[in-house]
């Protein structure tokens, strides 16, 4: 994590510490994106590395987004002590936590540079296994995903150690360097080796610039984790199955396939509907799709999946987004059981298939406020 021997250049002077940006990274608070704070039952571990000197405003702006939205959405940080990209991350990612949570949400990996090294106090110190290496196997059996902000050699080694490891890495790429050569090797062997809960297209958005929102790492990072779905899509097979398929192949490669529920593609034949809406209830965002065939009528039998689904999602807190299809019109209030007639309180969104592009950016829009905000 820095120079490839752990020493900096005749005449090269130190980057500041983080501690000098601090004051900096507060006046920035309010430019960040607002998400929540993530309360997993269990933290992952992300390991972030990148330049250590002579940093672009574009990689300075990318660190601080990094570190932040890590914090914010619960993650843990395994960060080394050089200067650069390690510690403008681990600043914006302690400025974005409280003190009293800081010890158990980072892990420093120690290095063989001379000179004071920055640390939150007892906070776990993983060793650095020297420049034989050029990472800390330590850390990368602690870390569940890595994060490479641009790079200057010295950053690919753990990184290619993630991946050796089958772990996922996520490099933003638009930043080139060593972040621009981990991408064109996971590219070349995605074939054999993709990047576990994401499709092509999906990694291929990381070379995409961005400024201030770092909310499509964020969905990378999310989607590359996931172990079962968040979001769940509801529709009568007899009305939009069509437009149904297609949207989950926006969302799935917006938000990963392991991230998306959808009765053809999750489902195991002879499968009941108390097991699909046993895992409804465990997803944050009901998608419900309404098209002209959606039939009202059949909402008031007590045994309709349409109906049971809505239903459940209400119960269980979920965010709930009423789909319009093509030029459909929400049905009378008056034919809908009092049961469904939240629906009408809510914002209908639509899906216009000669506005499609749109369309589903508004659509996944009303998504990432449902997720994370």
């Amino acid at each position: 994590m820095g120079t490839d021997d752990g020493s900096l250049p005749p005449g090269q002077a130190l980057s500041p510490t983080w501690e000098d940006f601090v004051p900096e990274l507060k006046q920035k608070a309010v430019q960040l994106p607002k998400m929540s704070m993530r309360r997993n039952s269990r933290i992952h571990w992300i390991l972030v590395t990148g330049a250590a000197d002579n940093l672009s405003p574009e990689e300075v702006e990318a660190a601080n987004q990094v570190g932040a939205m890590l914090a914010r959405e619960g993650y843990g940080l395994i960060v080394g002590d050089w200067h650069g990209v390690d510690w403008l991350v681990k600043a914006a990612f302690l400025e974005a936590l409280p003190g009293h949570e800081q010890p158990a949400r980072i892990k420093h990996v120690a290095n063989y540079r001379e000179g004071e090294l920055v640390r939150v106090p007892r906070a776990e110190v993983l060793e650095d296994d020297g420049p034989n290496t050029g990472y800390s196997r330590s850390a990368i059996l602690a870390a569940d995903a890595g994060i490479i902000v641009s790079g200057r050699k010295g950053s690919k080694p753990s990184m290619d150690a993630l991946l050796r490891h089958q772990k996922p890495v996520l490099p933003v790429a638009f930043l080139g360097w060593d972040a621009f050569e981990i991408y064109r090797d996971i590219l070349a062997d995605w074939n054999e080796r993709p990047v576990q809960g994401l499709t092509e297209r999906q990694f291929l958005e990381l070379m995409k610039p961005w400024r201030r929102n770092p909310q499509t790492i964020a969905r990378t990072l999310r989607a590359s984790l996931a172990t079962e779905p968040e979001i769940f899509i509801s529709y009568r097979r007899g009305d939009v199955p069509a437009a149904a398929g297609r949207v989950f192949d926006e969302l799935a490669h917006a938000y990963g396939q392991r991230s998306v529920f959808i009765d053809y593609a999750n489902l195991t034949l002879g499968e009941d509907l108390e097991r699909i809406l046993l895992q409804l209830r465990r997803c944050k965002v009901l998608v419900t799709m309404i098209g002209p065939n959606w039939r009202p009528d059949r909402l008031h039998q007590e045994g309709d999946y349409v109906r049971r689904e809505i239903e459940a999602a209400k119960q269980a807190n979920l965010s709930v987004i009423p789909l319009l299809v093509s030029r459909t019109t929400p049905p009378p209030r008056e034919e809908i059981p009092e049961t469904l007639a939240f629906l009408w309180e809510l914002n209908f969104a639509t899906l216009q298939m000669n506005d499609w592009a749109s369309s589903i950016r508004r659509l996944k829009e009303a998504v990432d406020k449902a997720i994370f905000e």
